[in-house]
């Protein structure tokens, strides 16, 4: 199980890196993008799950232990590192919570920009601060593939497009 890729939730699939290679495996499962999280002298086991937990904590409204067990309950050898738990758990889950609690309030945007008006900015703010480095994304494309790195280099991805 370790070495073969598991379908997590209906069309995303997880494995190993060498399941990408096989384009027969890949057509059968009908995969047709793939996201490869480079994760240097490991075996797969902490950065793309803990990707993959934060894509189903955003994408379908799940708590961090919702999305864990998902995970873990479908490819049983994943280990995201203590700091990616904490990460995901602490800052990544209430921070969707809170974007996804405020679009279901139907602000206007006279209302969302009175609203931005009370917070004090921060010294450093429009001076390259995080919110900015998550925005500029390092992005080169090469050809049919494309490469990004995260700030911190905390994931370093290539997503390739393998449709013929």
């Amino acid at each position: 199980m370790r070495r073969s890729m598991q379908e997590i939730i209906p069309k995303l699939w997880l494995g190993p890196f060498n399941c990408s290679k096989d384009f027969n495996a890949l057509k059968r499962a009908n995969i047709t993008h793939i996201l490869i999280v480079r994760d240097p002298g490991s075996e797969g086991i902490s950065r793309a799950p803990a990707f993959v937990i934060a894509y189903l904590i955003e994408a379908l409204e799940m708590s961090y232990y919702e999305a864990y067990l998902i995970v873990q309950n479908k490819r049983f050898c994943i280990n995201p590192n203590e700091g990616y738990k904490l990460q995901l758990r602490v800052e990544y889950e209430p921070i969707c919570r809170a974007r996804q609690q405020s679009e279901s309030l139907n602000y206007t945007d006279q209302q969302k920009s009175r609203q931005g008006e009370r917070r004090r900015k921060e010294p450093d703010e429009g001076q390259g601060g995080a919110s900015e480095r998550l925005v500029n994304l390092n992005y080169v494309a090469f050809g049919d593939q494309a490469k990004r790195r995260l700030p911190g280099k905390l994931f370093e991805f290539t997503i390739i497009n393998i449709i013929e």
